[in-house]
Formats: structure tokens, sequence, C-alpha cells
């Protein structure tokens, strides 16, 4: 009994020694894991903080943004809307004036529309007039045209039917005669003779006579002889 209390103290020492060793353990940590989580927590506090004064500066930044965009959206908005107004007034003016020149000058070109026309019908009906007149004339000239003909037409027949029926032969036509004409080399050879040479050559060739005949081609006859 003795031997199973000693062995049941033994053991429950044991444990007890066992428990305190895990309990100082488990505490010590515990004791790390809080301070490791107190200086988590404080990381975490600063980071909050530090998000919380960007956030703020971020805020302000942005609205300062803000404000200066909404200020600059207002003045370039104003500036558009005086633009606008002031081109309104412009495009007013430019088609008053465009419509005023517009019928003045509607004016103008319908009064020279008016003068051209009336000028065109003067000198349509002058051209008419006179070509009236040519076509008279001319009507005229080919009556009296063909009365010439006919007369002419008339008298060439009486001529050559009556007048020149029958020829006579007169003996005085003259024999036809072939031109003396140098060839190409004579004219060269001719082209390089001094011109003393060429002058003495011609009077050798050709003496003067006074009394030169005129060749019978050149003499004057009648062309027919009227037979009465």
């Amino acid at each position: 009994m003795a031997s199973v209390t000693s062995d049941a103290k033994r053991k429950w020492e044991e444990f007890y020694l066992q428990m305190q060793h895990d309990s100082k353990d488990g505490l010590d940590l515990s004791s790390v894991k809080h301070c490791r989580l107190e200086a988590i927590a404080q990381q975490c506090v600063n980071t909050v903080e530090d998000a919380s004064h960007q956030r703020e500066k971020v805020h302000a930044s942005v609205s300062q943004m803000s404000s200066k965009h909404v200020e600059d959206m207002e003045a370039l908005v104003r500036n558009a809307m005086e633009s606008n107004d002031q081109h309104d007034v412009e495009v007013d003016m430019a088609c008053n004036l465009a419509m005023q020149d517009a019928q003045r000058n509607s004016t103008d070109i319908i009064a020279h529309f008016d003068t051209v026309l009336e000028h065109d019908r003067k000198s349509v009906a002058g051209v008419m007039s006179e070509v009236e007149v040519h076509s008279t004339c001319l009507q005229e000239l080919n009556g009296e045209h063909k009365d010439l003909a006919s007369n002419i037409n008339f008298c060439a027949r009486v001529t050559f039917q009556h007048d020149y029926a029958v020829y006579e032969a007169s003996g005085n036509t003259p024999t036809r005669c072939e031109a003396d004409v140098p060839s190409k080399g004579t004219i060269e050879s001719l082209r390089t003779m001094p011109i003393d040479a060429l002058l003495e050559e011609f009077r050798e060739n050709n003496p003067y006579e006074s009394t030169k005949l005129l060749k019978p081609s050149l003499i004057a006859r009648p062309p027919l002889i009227q037979l009465n």
C-alpha cells in the first residue's frame, strides 16, 4: 500500500512538474505572442494614422484640384458663351449685309440684263433689216447676173458660130525653141570662177550686135484672122 501511495505521489509530482513546466512555457509563449501582437497592433495603428494623414492630404489636394478645375471650367464655359454670343452677333450682321448686297446686286443684275436684252433686240432687229436689204440686193444682182450671163452666152455663140467659123492659116505661128539651161555641174564650175574670167567668157560667147534681129517668137501677130 505504501509503495502504491509513494508511486502515485511520485507520478503526481512528475505530472505536477510537467504541468508547471508546460504552464511556464505556455506563459512565455503567450507573453511573446502578446508582445508581437502589441507590436503588430502598434504598426497597424501607425499605418492607419499614416493612411489617414495621406487620405487627408489627398482629399485636400483633390478638393483643391477640383475647385481649380471647376473654376477653370467655369471660365472656359463663360468664354465659350461669350464667344458664341459674339459669333451669333457677327453672323447676324454678316447675314444682314449679305442680304442687302444680294438685294442690291440682284436689282443691278436685273437692270443690266434688261439693258442687254434690249440691246440684243435692237441689234437683232438691225441685223434682220440689213439681212433683208442684202437679200434684196443679192436677188437683184442674181437677176442681173443671169441677164448678163445669157447676153454673154448669146454673144459668144454668135461670135464663135458665125464670125470665126472658118480660119485661114497665116504662116506666122512661132516655132518652139528649147531653153538653153546649163547643167548643175556647169553652174558649180561657174560659181568657182572669178568674176573677171566670167565677164571675159560672156563677152566672147555673146558679142554685141547693133543690128540684132528679133526672134520670131517676139514678133507680135494677131491670133486670128477674121474672114469677111
